[in-house]
């Protein structure tokens, strides 16, 4: 521990470093049909044919064909249009089939996650009685860590809805990402 006064004090005294460490889980986001199924101007949601998986992991990397070799984040083959049961004339009403709704839900699924790491550093200089000068230096997002969004939607929205309607374009893929680094430098008076 330094004194308040002398030589050391003015030169190796004043600082601090501060830190923050988050992992946040994916955004949630739904997977709707393309189709009504008999229920015209609400949402469907998809129906889920196999197994949710993730054939390329983690990988932050949009539009980076040579990494993903084109791969989507999620399997977008696992997500199909409920089927309308047809009818034909004639045909007895207990053996018409009942409409089949999506097996998903709201939500149910979640995007990539994500890790930033924030710093910032002050160092403080006494200027006169009670009056500080303070020079400040901080970053966010110092691992330059891509937070990456699927199907369109941005980092942090709300009602995240992918459709099978995508399925030959972005259903599945990434396609955009959030803020890379970010440094900034101030200065503070504080009397």
């Amino acid at each position: 521990m330094l004194a308040n006064h002398g030589l050391a004090s003015a030169i190796l005294g004043g600082y601090q470093l501060n830190g923050q460490l988050s992992h946040y889980s994916g955004e949630p986001f739904s997977v709707t049909a393309s189709n009504t199924v008999n229920s015209p101007g609400n949402t469907l949601y998809a129906s889920l044919v196999k197994p949710f998986t993730h054939p390329n992991g983690h990988n932050r990397t949009p539009g980076n064909t040579a990494i993903t070799n084109g791969l989507p984040w999620f399997d977008p083959t696992a997500f199909a249009n409920p089927v309308e049961p047809t009818y034909t004339a004639g045909q007895l009403p207990s053996s018409i089939a009942a409409p089949v709704f999506g097996g998903t839900h709201r939500n149910e699924f979640r995007g990539p996650g994500q890790t930033l790491l924030n710093a910032s550093f002050f160092r403080s200089f006494h200027i006169f009685r009670e009056s500080d000068f303070q020079l400040r230096a901080e970053a966010f997002n110092v691992l330059n860590h891509a937070t990456v969004s699927i199907c369109g939607f941005p980092q942090g929205s709300t009602g995240n809805v992918c459709s099978v309607a995508d399925n030959s374009s972005t259903l599945g893929y990434i396609t955009s990402f959030g803020p890379t680094r970010t440094l900034q430098f101030s200065g503070r008076i504080s009397f």
